[in-house]
């Protein structure tokens, strides 16, 4: 046992440090550092975002499949990087891009590294995917600000693991890698965000993801998908017993009765009619 929690304080200690040395924070890739300052400038337009989209091979895939996906219902979907910036515009280019850089800065290449991030990307996309989908039926917000919101609200548990990437520790196991998101994920998260000079909506989320009354005297909103993502994603991972009834959540509150139907299991009818849209989602975004 004393090994155990001899353990724990050295793989908190490693963390700490992180935390209290900002210089060693994840950086963005340079290619979107060059996106998200091309998108400021007046003289951008489709065709030198294109151009400059185009130097990185995978996000420009990436970008092809998301705007081929159900997400978009294009007729004709779009053949080059250019069609996807004019179909998308540039606010969801920035979006999607910030979403690749997130992945390609956290995978790792040494097999327990990799099987835990596999693990936790899958679990985000899949809830961030959930919540694009709420998204797209209810309305009022965009889709992919959705995506992106839900995805950075639990950036910090991706930061907790990048420490190991490179870390003299051996990367922890599963339950060693919860508790330590559970004491650093939500600091982390917002502190790093702020080093990327993300907008204050994301740091809220970071803040108020999982509190079920986030938002309650507020329209419906970011938080609210976002929540309803969350909540259906805890559910699909049979944690149910420690979920309030949807009905308590005050995002469900602020439903029409156009989207509040239930099933029989506690869930939206929406989210469980469309469980195949979610999956393709999902599966544009890998």
């Amino acid at each position: 046992m004393e090994a155990v929690r001899s353990d724990y304080v050295d793989y908190k200690s490693a963390v700490s440090a992180l935390l209290s040395h900002p210089e060693n924070f994840p950086r963005l890739p340079a290619i979107t550092q060059n996106i998200r300052e091309a998108l400021v400038r007046s003289d951008s337009c489709a065709s030198s975002l294109s151009k400059l989209i185009e130097r990185d091979t995978e996000l420009s895939q990436l970008l092809l499949r998301y705007a081929s996906s159900v997400m978009m219902h294009n007729h004709m979907p779009p053949q080059t990087v250019f069609d996807v910036v004019r179909i998308l515009g540039m606010a969801q280019v920035e979006r999607i891009t910030m979403l690749h850089a997130v992945k390609d800065l956290f995978r790792g290449n040494t097999q327990a590294y990799t099987r835990i991030f596999a693990a936790s990307w899958d679990r985000l996309i899949n809830k961030a995917s959930m919540s694009a989908l709420i998204a797209k039926k209810v309305g009022r917000v965009a889709p992919d600000y959705a995506l992106l919101g839900s995805l950075l609200s639990e950036i910090g548990t991706l930061a907790v693991l990048s420490v190991f990437k490179s870390s003299d520790l051996p990367v922890p196991n599963s339950e060693t890698y919860v508790n330590l998101c559970r004491e650093f994920a939500k600091n982390l998260g917002i502190a790093l965000l702020q080093d990327w000079k993300m907008d204050d909506e994301y740091l809220r989320l970071v803040k108020q993801v999982g509190n079920w009354q986030a938002g309650e005297n507020e329209p419906f909103g970011l938080i609210d998908v976002v929540n309803l993502g969350l909540y259906h994603s805890l559910k699909a991972r049979m944690t149910a017993n420690r979920l309030p009834a949807i009905t308590h959540l005050a995002a469900y509150q602020k439903l029409s009765a156009k989207h509040n139907a239930i099933t029989d299991t506690n869930e939206l009818e929406l989210v469980v009619t469309n469980r195949d849209e979610i999956r393709a989602i999902a599966d544009s975004l890998y």
